[in-house]
């Protein structure tokens, strides 16, 4: 994409870049790719936002269509001052997509994630184990393929994330610029997801041996070495969520992504502070935290306040016992 800087004149960073020219090859172009810049109008870039579809033909979320339309108004305005176009339609294109739609409430469950790993095995041996990392580590799914094994500490129980993966049309790429500063962190592995961890870590040892650490040379690794691409993981993904339907539990439902929520809500449970929930997720700003896991602190506190009443009631009972004897 040309325009490259931002309005005080500064570089976008790359991973920003990178992002807006899969915008534009995945969403932009397929749409609006045979029409001339100057004959759109405010009328046609909204019905294309809103008519936007994943690769499987299933709706773009709000958050996808948001980040379209800032990139489309970024292109409208370099060919604005480019002057290849007089007006730009695209100022007035809106913004907050997804704000008017309320997201899913996700209330985490333990036996639902292990379910859902148990039937990623049933059709991919070795799948429920990234199910568990994800679910355990809170590692964003561009993150957990990208983690190189030597980056794996067994005997401390952590992984450390310094790096990210990106795929865009039909490349993929492993790059040293995070999503933020924050992104690149050292994260715990709690006990109940070491041993996918260790399994994952012995299942290509053979491999990296023999290619020098070319082929198996990450903790999750493709079926023969080598990247494992997102496109595998869904198709697995949702085969998995039909065969947990059957259950008398329900169906698990689960993406990539949402696991984030089970290690979010363990590291509340446990106490940890604000700052190392942050820490564990990679966000830059507790606020983050606060805004995408809110729901989870409320229902810790809600937790505790029982506790809390429950001990006084207790004591209370025990006081005027106490003082009967006496």
């Amino acid at each position: 994409m040309a325009y490259k800087t931002k309005r005080d004149g500064t570089p976008r960073p790359k991973s920003s870049l990178v992002k807006e020219r899969s915008c534009l090859n995945i969403y932009v172009l397929p749409a609006l790719g045979n029409a001339w810049i100057g004959d759109l109008d405010l009328p046609d870039l909204n019905e294309t936002i809103r008519g936007l579809t994943l690769q499987d033909g299933t709706p773009a979320s709000g958050s996808t269509k948001s980040t379209v339309a800032s990139v489309i108004r970024r292109l409208f305005g370099w060919a604005r001052e480019e002057r290849i176009i007089r007006t730009n339609p695209a100022l007035e294109l809106r913004t907050g997509w997804g704000s008017s739609v309320r997201g899913r409430v996700l209330i985490p469950s333990i036996p639902q994630v292990l379910r859902l790993a148990a039937a990623l095995d049933h059709f991919k041996p070795g799948l429920g184990d990234v199910a568990m990392v994800l679910a355990f580590t809170g590692l964003r799914w561009e993150e957990a393929v990208a983690v190189p094994i030597e980056n794996v500490d067994l005997d401390g129980q952590s992984i450390t994330v310094d790096r990210t993966a990106s795929e865009s049309g039909g490349r993929r790429d492993i790059r040293a610029d995070l999503k933020t500063r924050a992104a690149e962190r050292v994260v715990a592995i709690p006990d109940i997801a070491m041993p996918a961890v260790r399994r994952l870590a012995e299942s290509g040892a053979a491999g990296r041996e023999r290619s020098e650490g070319r082929i198996y040379s990450r903790l999750i690794n493709g079926e023969r070495g080598g990247y494992l691409g997102y496109a595998m993981w869904r198709r697995y993904l949702k085969l998995a969520h039909g065969f947990t339907a059957a259950h008398r539990d329900g169906i698990v439902k689960y993406t990539a992504h949402e696991l984030r929520h089970v290690c979010a809500s363990l590291l509340i449970a446990s106490g940890a502070t604000d700052m190392q929930v942050t820490n564990q997720m990679g966000h830059r700003k507790i606020e983050t935290t606060k805004n995408i896991y809110g729901h989870l602190f409320a229902q810790d506190r809600a937790f505790i306040l029982k506790a809390m009443n429950q001990a006084v009631s207790r004591l209370y009972v025990q006081d005027e016992t106490d003082e009967q004897a006496a």
